[in-house]
């Protein structure tokens, strides 16, 4: 069995030229196997920044921040007590990388926190209906 593909290119300027090409099969299983590891490893470094947003939202934000007043708060900013620095500070983002960092990342920031806060709430209320409920 062959394991080469043959592709068959006509050119658009003389339009009779034909180039036969051969492509071997092992080089497009190494292209797939190499890209879906990169996708991996994209998708296992998002999960892993998504965990170090919640439990330094739980842990430590979540004790001076209860609410997000105003959209303006979740808009990027260099100045040094924005949520946006506290965020990148604490995670230890580099400066260059902090813009990026928090177009990406400042939604998981928010819900974080809102999860944080509804989980509160829930046990204040299963402390004071004891289970009733």
């Amino acid at each position: 069995m062959d394991n080469t593909w043959e592709i068959t290119l006509i050119s658009s300027v003389s339009g009779a030229t034909q180039t036969t090409s051969n492509i071997d099969n092992s080089s497009l299983l190494q292209c797939n196997v190499l890209w879906m590891k990169m996708k991996q490893e994209a998708f296992s470094e998002q999960r892993q920044n998504k965990k170090r947003i919640d439990i330094f939202v739980k842990d430590q934000l979540f004790r001076d921040l209860k609410f997000i007043p105003t959209g303006q708060m979740m808009l990027f900013s260099t100045k040094k007590r924005s949520l946006c620095q506290l965020v990148c500070t604490a995670l230890n983002i580099a400066p260059n990388d902090q813009q990026k960092y928090w177009d990406t990342y400042y939604q998981c920031v928010e819900k974080s926190l809102n999860a944080a806060r509804n989980n509160s709430v829930a046990a204040v209320k299963k402390l004071f209906f004891k289970g009733k409920m």
